[in-house]
C-alpha cells in the first residue's frame, strides 16, 4: 500500500509539473505573437508610408508626434483630429 501511495503521489507531482511546463510554454507563445503582430503592424505603417512618399499628389504635414496613418485615415473618412 506505501508503495502504491507513493507512486500514485509521485504522478500527481510530475502531472502538476507537466501543467505547470505547458502553461509557461503557453505564456511564452503568447507573448511572441503580440510581438510579431507588432512588428507586423510597424512594418505595414513603413509601407504605407513609402507608398505616400512616392506619391507625388500627396503632402503630409504635421510634427513628428502625429499619427499620420491615423491623420490621413480620418481625412479620407471626412473627420478631423
Amino acid at each position: 500500500m506505501k508503495r502504491k501511495a507513493e507512486t500514485e503521489r509521485n504522478v500527481a507531482e510530475n502531472m502538476a509539473e507537466i501543467t505547470k511546463v505547458k502553461g509557461k510554454t503557453e505564456e511564452d507563445r503568447t507573448s511572441l505573437i503580440k510581438e510579431r503582430r507588432d512588428h507586423e503592424v510597424e512594418l505595414e505603417k513603413i509601407a504605407i508610408l513609402k507608398k505616400l512618399a512616392a506619391n507625388p499628389d500627396v503632402a503630409v504635414y504635421g510634427n513628428y508626434k502625429d499619427n499620420i496613418v491615423a491623420m490621413l485615415a480620418a481625412n479620407k473618412l471626412g473627420l478631423s483630429l
